[in-house]
């Protein structure tokens, strides 16, 4: 563009060297006129052909296409199913004499339950082999999932559903308007701080609140409805707490029913849930007739608090009981931190001399870095109880103390 104006002014003067005088006095006169016009122009063009890279929007256009196939590779790989799995083992060493009797507040921790109840065990062990399944249809949904090993039997401690391999959730779900959601099946509790997944939990251990005096499992229905973002309404009616009717070998008709309502709230790091469970009719089997579970709870990516207290009132005097725990943890980096609960347990409130008293200190440690799906977890746990221990000697003892090493992996995904 700049080459041809060039070459057009010197035609220019070319034409009035050559040409009479008046004729160039007239071009001139006319060069004159037009030449200022076509100068002071001559420069302003250069801008335009440094401009004129427009060719620029070529390339943005042409990184557009290859931003569709994401999108179409993803939905194809989601097909609502979700899955989880994991494997859960660790070794233990505890004051208490191998063989000798385990009480029933001491779940998942140097225990077996053997045909004779469950026994004190050192040593290695698997505790459990888990898959969890779960399909989101928008408004229809199922959930299973699948347990081995000897975690199965503590359980399923209540109840003649025990063996290798079992299930501790097996459910269908269906939305029929926003905001409620209905399951129906074998469903986890709605009560308590922790769960039978221990990398859930502060520590590798569980509570003996959670293992004496709470519920694990119910069949029937159960109905959540969201009231906003952070408050919710959770409720159920069941069989009898940790037991299916069918398999109820007790005789008499014994079973009932059971109903419970939660409200509940999560959001900004703080958690909370007030609930309770009655029994429709008298004397459940699992003992749980007007139960009633309170949940406090902070946690950040540092920091996290949990209080959990449980009070029941049975229709049979003996099953009178309330128990607290308090649990802290702290992550000094994302690899390492520590976890230090309590527990106070009185047994039975018409018995004196009945309570218990724990402390368990824990280690975490996750040795891949940016991820938290190895988890090595060391527990040291001292109890305290009025001649509910066995010494390695066989003479009664107070006190009680296990050194826990836990290792668990998991891994997660859709399919």
């Amino acid at each position: 563009m700049t080459l041809i104006r060039s070459t057009s002014a010197l035609s220019a003067g070319v034409v009035l060297l050559l040409a009479p005088w008046s004729v160039a006095q007239e071009i001139q006169a006319e060069a004159s006129v037009e030449t200022p016009a076509e100068a002071a122009p001559a420069p302003e063009p250069a801008p335009e052909p440094v401009a004129e890279p427009e060719p620029e929007p070529a390339p943005v256009v042409v990184e557009e296409a290859p931003v569709e196939e994401p999108a179409a590779a993803e939905e194809e790989s989601t097909s609502g199913v979700s899955y989880l799995v994991f494997a859960d083992a660790y070794a233990s060493f505890q004051t208490a004499a191998p063989g000798s009797p385990s009480p029933s507040y001491r779940a998942y921790d140097s225990t077996v339950n053997s045909g004779n109840g469950a026994e004190v065990q050192d040593g290695f062990q698997l505790s459990w082999l888990g898959v969890d399944l779960n399909w989101d249809g928008g408004p229809v949904g199922a959930t299973v999932n699948l347990r081995g090993g000897p975690g199965v039997n503590i359980y399923y401690y209540d109840t003649r559903m025990t063996g290798p391999i079992s299930f501790t959730q097996a459910y269908v779900t269906w939305k029929p308007v926003e905001n409620l959601s209905l399951d129906f099946g074998m469903f986890g509790t709605l009560f308590g701080a922790e769960v039978v997944e221990n990398w859930a939990n502060f520590n590798y251990t569980r509570s003996a609140l959670y293992y004496q005096m709470q519920p694990f499992w119910h069949t029937g229905l159960r109905a959540s409805y969201a009231l906003s973002d952070e408050f919710s309404i959770n409720g159920f009616i069941a069989d009898d707490a940790n037991q299916i009717s069918l398999l109820d070998s007790s005789g008499g008709g014994n079973s009932t029913m059971q109903a419970a309502l939660q409200v509940a709230y999560a959001g900004n790091g703080f958690s909370a849930a007030l609930g309770t469970m009655q029994t429709l009719g008298e004397n459940s089997l699992s003992g749980f007739d007007r139960f009633v579970d309170l949940v406090l709870g902070y946690s950040d990516d540092k920091f996290g608090i949990l209080f959990n207290g449980d009070l029941n009132i049975g229709d049979n005097a003996a099953t009178d009981y309330y128990g607290l725990s308090l649990a802290a943890r702290y992550f000094f980096v994302p690899e390492f931190g520590i976890a230090l609960r309590g527990d106070f347990l009185d047994l039975d409130m018409d018995v004196s001399d009945n309570e218990v008293v724990t402390g368990t200190l824990t280690f975490d440690y996750r040795p891949l870095k940016g991820a938290d799906n190895l988890i090595l977890r060391w527990d040291n746990r001292v109890e305290a109880a009025t001649g509910q221990y066995t010494n390695r000697d066989g003479s009664p003892a107070d006190a009680w103390f296990s050194s826990t090493i836990g290792v668990t992996a998991y891994t997660s995904g859709m399919l």
